[in-house]
């Protein structure tokens, strides 16, 4: 039996600017290192995902977004579609 890694994921909900986000990212990529213990994912709000990102993305921090809509695009007012988030997060 293959014992699974466990995810520690942090959803920011509406909490952090896009400053505040590459603060907090910095200081959870240098806690974890590049530890194999644990995976990590940081779901910050939508304002912050690319900042974030440049933080996270040369690291073994995963990036991960708070929502997706279903549809592909669309008069869809503040939704963001999994086409938009394509190549930015690897969860939702």
């Amino acid at each position: 039996m293959t014992i699974r890694k466990p995810l520690i994921a942090g959803n920011w909900k509406m909490n952090t600017t896009p400053q505040e986000g590459v603060a907090l990212s910095q200081s959870i990529c240098r806690t974890v290192g590049d530890s194999d213990a644990v995976d990590v994912v940081l779901c910050p709000p939508f304002t912050s995902l690319i900042a974030v990102y440049g933080v996270v993305h040369h690291t073994p921090v995963m990036l991960g977004a708070q929502n997706v809509n279903q549809h592909p695009s669309g008069a869809y007012t503040g939704e963001v579609s999994a086409d938009m988030l394509l190549g930015l997060v690897s969860h939702v």
